[in-house]
């Protein structure tokens, strides 16, 4: 019936897994490893993969030698120049550098002992055929190597030979499913699996619905996934949960390793709403609306009731999983060592702090979880400026809960905001003003070697950053942001104007500060708004013929900054 777990199989011992024996028996002993089905399914798939030459060499799968000069598709069927035969050429130059000599079988079976207990089996077949001159005519091996035992409400039982996967001759039984490790162990190419029977195995058994369920949730089939198959078989809960309305939770559940109790509490509940951990009116609202749970609507009731914040209803929780601050902070609340995000950091600064007022602190949040970023510069800034005692990058114990629970969080932050911006102004203030200290010791040098007139020009360095930044607004050119360049001595910025209007604006010129040579000379709009005017063109050319002659055969001076 639906809800209720199964007897377990007559043969089950107390624990969770089989023995060896017990195990083979639900196949049907152990010659039985490989069906005669399976057997059949080696013979139709064997000539797709048995086969292993030198690249760059283009082969007959028939008589197995090399065909010089022979350029085919490969995996396409040709007539063979040299035996006739129209078999498969394998073309490694064309993308294939090897074919391997392995592959690997699934057989899905129900069990001879129970009907609602599934087993499957894998073998590696394999043929040895780079050592001999006819490889199609090397022996095929087929070799056992894997059984599961998926049983209503128990852990899969799991065994596989030691010698394939490194080890003796012999069963090992091992503790969990890797699907991964089964599909590509060892250099299996590809895997052969018969869908029919897989279908055959499961149709009917609890297993077979709820891997049903995953299917329609997923939109396809997912054969290989033995994880999931597991999940199946040792969750016989996860059928009525499914019944109950909640396909998509069911689906969703069905592919976790591991079922948090921060998603269902009890599973060893009878009904939905008792695994889940949910009220009877929440239950109703459910039933009511049609609500489809999720894994994350699950975490943020439970995780609201143990911050003291209720009765919670279902369309709220749904609400706040949909805003990704809520889900981080509740899954960081709960979980605390997922990776760093703002309500992460919120939960740091916190976790010093006593039970009752953290919790009444973090409902504060949670209620106003569209500014929880607002609330982490908060408290990002009391930090900074030491209003609250901190150990290790945490609030401590005794902190201030006035400061940090402020009645209007917004002013407090505004007014914190304002202490630290007046903070960084006076400090740029002390930057700038040693800076520009800097640069009037160096102005004597600099106006010695680069002040100059001729053809009506004057070429002077600038007095003070704040002269630099002027000029550059009064010509709508970039020079401003290399004030600080200039008063450090990273380049040398001077004013060229004409002489008969010194304190107009004309031209901006850099000079490199380690050669002395010009980089640029910029007028009003960096000379992009109708270029240079001709008479300009001409005055420049002449002052900067003038500067060269004035200082060639080193008769300049270069001063550096």
């Amino acid at each position: 019936m639906c809800g209720i777990p199964m007897m377990p199989p007559p043969d089950a011992v107390e624990g969770r897994k089989l023995t060896f024996e017990q195990a083979v028996a639900h196949i049907g002993g152990e010659a039985d490893l490989v069906s005669e089905h399976g057997r059949f399914l080696i013979k139709n798939n064997a000539h797709q993969y048995l086969w292993k030459y030198p690249d760059k060499v283009t082969h007959c799968s028939a008589c197995g030698g090399a065909i010089d000069g022979f350029y085919g598709n490969h995996g396409q069927y040709y007539a063979c120049p040299r035996c006739g035969a129209n078999c498969e050429f394998r073309y490694a130059a064309k993308g294939h550098g090897k074919c391997y000599d392995e592959f690997y079988l699934y057989e899905w079976r129900r069990s001879v002992l129970d009907g609602e207990t599934i087993v499957l089996t894998g073998a590696d077949v394999w043929r040895d055929s780079c050592r001999t001159d006819r490889p199609h005519e090397a022996p095929l091996h087929v070799d056992p190597t894997a059984i599961y035992v998926f049983r209503p409400g128990k852990a899969v039982t799991v065994y596989k030979q030691r010698w394939y996967w490194g080890g003796e001759h012999a069963w090992e039984q091992k503790k969990e499913v890797h699907p991964e490790h089964t599909r590509w162990g060892a250099k299996a190419l590809d895997v052969v699996i018969d869908h029919a029977e897989f279908r055959r195995a499961i149709e009917g058994t609890r297993i077979g619905r709820l891997f049903d369920l995953l299917r329609e949730e997923s939109g396809r089939w997912q054969d290989l996934e033995l994880q999931a198959i597991a999940n199946c078989a040792r969750r016989p809960w996860l059928e009525y949960l499914y019944k109950s309305g909640q396909r998509y939770l069911a689906g969703r559940l069905l592919r976790e390793t591991r079922i948090s109790k921060d998603i269902a509490p009890n599973l060893r509940a009878k009904k939905p709403r008792e695994l889940l951990g949910l009220t009877e009116a929440q239950w109703f609202e459910i039933r009511r609306d049609g609500l489809q749970l999720s894994p994350g609507t699950l975490k943020t009731l439970h995780a609201m009731e143990k911050l003291g914040i209720g009765p919670v209803k279902v369309a709220e929780a749904m609400k706040l999983e949909n805003r990704t601050s809520a889900a981080w902070l509740i899954e960081h609340y709960l979980l605390p060592e997922n990776n760093a995000d703002v309500p992460r950091n919120i939960c740091d600064r916190l976790r010093l702090l006593p039970d009752k007022p953290r919790r009444k602190i973090l409902r504060r949040i949670l209620s106003d979880i569209a500014r929880s970023g607002e609330w982490h510069d908060y408290y990002g800034q009391l930090a900074r400026l030491g209003e609250v005692p901190t150990e290790g990058g945490a609030f401590a114990a005794d902190a201030d809960m006035a400061l940090l629970l402020p009645r209007d969080m917004t002013r407090m932050h505004q007014r914190m905001t304002d202490r630290e911006n007046a903070i960084a102004a006076e400090k740029r203030a002390r930057e700038l003003q040693g800076k520009q200290a800097a640069l009037e010791k160096r102005l004597a040098k600099l106006r010695k070697g680069y002040t100059f007139a001729a053809c009506g020009l004057v070429l002077r360095p600038f007095e003070s950053m704040a002269e630099v930044v002027a000029e550059g607004q009064r010509l709508h050119i970039c020079i401003g942001s290399y004030a600080e360049r200039y008063a450090s001595g990273g380049t040398i910025i001077c004013c060229l104007r004409r002489a008969d209007a010194p304190d107009v604006s004309w031209r901006a010129v850099e000079f490199s500060a380690a050669s002395g040579k010009l980089v640029q000379d910029r007028g009003a709009y960096n000379d992009c708004r109708g270029g240079i005017p001709p008479e300009d063109k001409k005055l420049l050319n002449r002052f900067w013929a003038a500067w060269d002659r004035a200082h060639k055969n080193e008769e300049k001076v270069r001063v550096s900054a």
